[in-house]
């Protein structure tokens, strides 16, 4: 971390496309600031992005912090004001549905597991959830959640938790919670052959799936190189690759995933590579078809039934044309439908009697 404070606790910038950097913002550490910020930013409805500083505030435990884009500060909550509360904020923030921020802390809580956090745009502050520890501690519970959350299309968030589960390696857990509190351990990671140590949050697949990666495990040795993973939000789980010592695949993914335009996800290892500093790798991700683009259509009786692989959450209005060169599209009346958890989809319009020679669109609507 730099910045101009004695502490070198960091800064925030803005920096343009063509490279037009400013400084926003120096963390001083002290009591009315953060210090160390980790997590990314997230822009919220309002314009303004808000973050999490791993340490300073009133208690040193860390801050969750509001900037505008003209570098306007505001410390919203500062962490350890309440019994059992969390410390420090290593990952970013998530908005859910319904406007608030949620968050997870490293440490802190009722065991110094860590926690789960929401946080009103106004600064309302409450522990959603207490780490328990895991197996050791006679429970399915992970702790120390380094990685942020991931909202779900059923409204939930989704996250990984570095240590705990049911297993007695303590490796690492992904779990679901509600924005009420309620949580679900949906999977516990057992090392070899699965992976082992999620240090990174989960990211949501144009599928409806979640994917992940693991810091070690995996099947070339026990606690070793690292994983991806998917999972569905009912806890389906499926190894897709285990990283090695060869030095053109990288080992010990820290960071998370993101999916490209492509349908492919991309990230970043810590170690190996043909410097041994590290990789940036591609999972080609195998999906049905590319989203969005209708992959059939077929004639069933005096029905026209329209294949596409969706997204999750938009919803798909089929519409017609008699002709293409006027430009008029009409929506077929009662035909809008909506797959909360993406992928496979299919569209029907049922026409009692075969209609005449018509063109078909969907419009999607985010």
């Amino acid at each position: 971390m730099q910045g101009t404070n004695s502490c070198k606790c960091g800064n925030l910038f803005r920096i343009s496309p063509s490279g037009s950097y400013s400084n926003l913002h120096y963390f001083s550490g002290l009591t009315n600031d953060g210090g160390s910020p980790n997590g990314a930013l997230i822009q919220s409805s309002d314009g303004n992005f808000y973050g999490t500083a791993f340490g300073g505030g009133t208690h040193g435990a860390g801050v969750v912090f509001r900037i505008s884009p003209g570098g306007s500060y505001t410390n919203l909550y500062s962490f350890g004001s309440i019994p059992a509360d969390g410390s420090g904020p290593r990952g970013g923030l998530v908005q859910g549905s319904d406007g608030n921020f949620y968050g997870t802390t490293v440490s802190g809580g009722s065991n110094n597991f860590g926690t789960v956090f929401r946080l009103s745009p106004a600064g309302d502050y409450a522990v959603l959830h207490r780490f328990a520890g895991g197996f050791f501690y006679g429970n399915d519970d992970g702790h120390a959640p380094y990685g942020p959350l991931a909202l779900g299309p059923d409204g939930n968030l989704y996250g990984t938790a570095s240590l705990g589960g049911t297993n007695n390696c303590s490796c690492g857990v992904v779990y679901r919670i509600t924005p009420a509190g309620s949580y679900t351990t949906l999977y516990s990671f057992h090392d070899y052959p699965d992976g082992a140590n999620p240090e990174a949050g989960l990211v949501l697949g144009s599928d409806g799936n979640f994917y992940g990666t693991t810091y070690a495990g995996g099947t070339n040795n026990v606690y070793a190189y690292g994983t991806v993973f998917r999972i569905s939000p009912g806890g389906a789980y499926a190894s897709l690759y285990s990283f090695g010592p060869s030095t053109n695949r990288g080992s010990y993914p820290q960071s998370g995933l993101v999916q490209g335009s492509d349908g492919n996800f991309y990230g970043t290892t810590y170690e190996s590579g043909t410097g041994q500093r590290g990789t940036v790798f591609k999972l080609f991700a195998n999906l049905a078809s590319p989203a969005n683009q209708m992959n059939g259509v077929t004639v069933a009786g005096a029905d026209v039934v329209i294949t596409l692989a969706s997204v999750a959450g938009e919803t798909y209005q089929l519409q017609y044309a008699t002709e293409l060169t006027s430009g008029n599209w009409y929506d077929v009346p009662g035909v809008a439908v909506t797959n909360s958890i993406g992928g496979p989809l299919t569209v029907t319009n049922f026409g009692g009697a075969l209609s005449p020679s018509r063109y078909y669109r969907l419009a999607i609507t985010p």
